[in-house]
């Protein structure tokens, strides 16, 4: 199982959109977890140069600078990492998980190996999964709140989204509302 998450340099646009202006990642967080005890494997982070000027409110967000974002690689050198950490995995798991998978078949297309890459069979939301408690969609703020008892710190930033959504990953199979 693959816990993701990403920062990017905008929300996704109408379907009609073309390609090149829908939006890039700019920091992915991948964690691969035990299907059966949910225990993380392994994790690997990257910012990601987007080759384009992030906005002031995107930076503002995330604390991302362009400079950082200047310094670092393009997609298509983290894709053998991508591949590696998806290999052999059949669920994909994030907060509001159909944004993140669509931001990730963007960039396999922009790079051509959309047809290549190792899709998980099964999407795992839990934004959907967690939607009964207070008959709305919930931020990952007020998930981790109910399901913790503390305040996110960190947020927008994926090492710190990826790990609260473990968190609750774990208390959502608990409870019943996802089924692994």
């Amino acid at each position: 199982m693959i816990v993701l998450d990403f920062e990017t340099t905008g929300l996704i646009g109408a379907d009609n959109l073309p390609e090149k202006k829908q939006p890039r990642i700019i920091e992915a967080t991948l964690a691969k977890l035990d299907d059966k005890s949910l225990k993380e494997l392994d994790r690997k982070s990257m910012l990601i140069n987007p080759g384009e000027t992030i906005s002031d409110e995107v930076h503002r967000i995330t604390g991302i600078s362009q400079a950082a974002l200047h310094q670092a690689k393009p997609f298509q050198f983290y894709f053998k990492t991508f591949c590696l950490m998806f290999l052999g995995e059949h669920i994909m798991v994030a907060h509001n998980c159909k944004f993140e998978h669509g931001l990730m078949a963007f960039e396999m297309s922009r790079i051509g190996k959309s047809l290549s890459f190792p899709w998980a069979s099964r999407l795992v939301c839990t934004v959907e999964a967690s939607g009964h408690l207070l008959k709305r969609r919930l931020k990952l703020d007020e998930l981790y709140e109910m399901v913790t008892k503390k305040k996110r710190k960190g947020a927008h930033r994926t090492d710190v989204d990826v790990t609260d959504t473990i968190t609750c990953l774990k208390w959502l199979v608990k409870k019943g509302a996802i089924v692994i």
